[in-house]
């Protein structure tokens, strides 16, 4: 499948779930001013690129990617957990780095494909680190935008940077749409075991009286 083709399908799965009542689920707290916000600059911003030098090329899809990142944090600092989010962003870009580091120097190691591992990497390290669907998306986007520049830096290829490119579009939306997944699967099995315990907790009270 060509390079772009996988961002494409999930933003339109993405857009008939939140049309069908899923915000809460895929999007937190987030609005639908907001939401509807952040696809059109994003849709916008796909189709631009910013020269920076001769080596180093921006696409713009990063600026929705940065204000997010940027309003969730001013977000989580009413909450005290602002250094949470930068430090756990942080953590996960550098996790991002090795496993791309590993992947190009060992491809044996690569269990399905590169970029479904680095989506699965990423998405369980968001769900583990952070609750709240909002931290999550930021905590990737942070993650993503600083451990693909520092990979494309400390990479041996003399290849010119390229931030934001359709690969990277392709793995921020999977990683997005894992980690929300596998927050969303982990909740049910929680709520499952929950009733669970609170069933057999009253069936052993019954017993006694």
């Amino acid at each position: 499948m060509n390079q772009g083709y996988i961002s494409v399908i999930l933003i339109c799965i993405l857009l008939i779930l939140l049309a069908s009542g899923w915000r809460k689920e895929m999007a937190g707290d987030a609005s639908h001013k907001g939401i509807l916000l952040f696809f059109a600059g994003w849709i916008v911003g796909s189709r631009l690129n910013l020269r920076l030098s001769e080596q180093i090329t921006l696409n713009l899809v990063c600026v929705p990617l940065l204000i997010t990142f940027l309003a969730v944090w001013f977000e989580s600092r009413r909450r005290m957990n602002g250094l949470h989010l930068v430090s756990g962003g942080i953590f996960m870009s550098m996790a991002f780095v090795l496993e791309q580091q590993i992947s190009s120097a060992a491809p044996m190691m690569v269990v399905f494909f590169p970029l479904i591992d680095a989506a699965l990497l990423l998405g369980m390290l968001a769900v583990g680190l952070f609750r709240r669907p909002l931290e999550q998306i930021a905590a990737v986007s942070l993650a993503l935008l600083i451990g693909n520049l520092l990979f494309q830096i400390i990479r041996r290829d003399p290849v010119p940077i390229h931030l934001g490119d359709a690969y990277f579009q392709d793995e921020w939306w999977l990683t997005v749409v894992l980690s929300r997944g596998l927050s969303e699967i982990l909740n049910a099995c929680l709520k499952i075991w929950r009733n669970t315990m609170s069933v057999k907790l009253n069936r052993r009270r019954g017993y006694r009286e």
